[in-house]
């Protein structure tokens, strides 16, 4: 009996310990050293993206279910950006994800995130919110009203498809509007 109780408190130890142990190592390896590069883009990005108005941030964090917050597209740019050609199939993308949305949650800040959604999203034509903005309305997203606001949210979720139908748009536009009441 004595063997056995040494036996489950070493693997108990082993089953705790060792993704622990696992997910420092991944975090120092993989995530980690790109954090310089990260914080870089949101130096580098527009003003008006690196940090978004308070509208833009609640339409941002209103644009997405808790399962999918901004952390977890971010998480999904930056690995394609920072970590694309690894090998392992689907299954290892997935689990690379699943780290990369918990390290970013742990590493980075609201507002970093919030800034790297508007800065990376893809818009269409190129990146950025502030892009998008001026594209639309022929103005710094810092100077949108809250409706062209969300019609530069709306966009972001499937840019192709809501460039071309007006329509959809709107409707997006108006569920967004809706969900995003204070």
């Amino acid at each position: 009996m004595h063997w056995f109780k040494k036996s489950l408190i070493v693997f108990l130890v082993l089953l705790f310990i060792g993704p622990l142990c696992g997910l420092y190592v991944y975090n120092e390896s993989a995530f980690r050293p790109h954090l310089p590069e990260i914080r870089q883009v949101l130096i580098e990005a527009d003003p008006a993206d690196s940090s978004p108005t308070p509208v833009i941030r609640r339409l941002i964090k209103a644009s997405h279910s808790k399962e999918a917050s901004p952390a977890t597209h971010v998480a999904r740019l930056l690995l394609s950006r920072f970590s694309p050609t690894e090998r392992g199939g689907m299954l290892g993308w997935h689990a690379r994800f699943a780290l990369w949305e918990q390290l970013v949650k742990w590493h980075l800040s609201e507002d970093e995130i919030i800034g790297l959604y508007a800065t990376l999203s893809y818009n269409g034509k190129d990146y950025g919110i502030a892009k998008l903005s001026t594209r639309l309305f022929s103005k710094s997203s810092n100077s949108l009203s809250e409706v062209e606001a969300a019609t530069v949210i709306a966009v972001l979720s499937s840019p192709q498809t809501y460039l071309e139908n007006p329509e959809m748009l709107k409707a997006r536009r108006d569920r967004l509007l809706a969900s995003s009441v204070y």
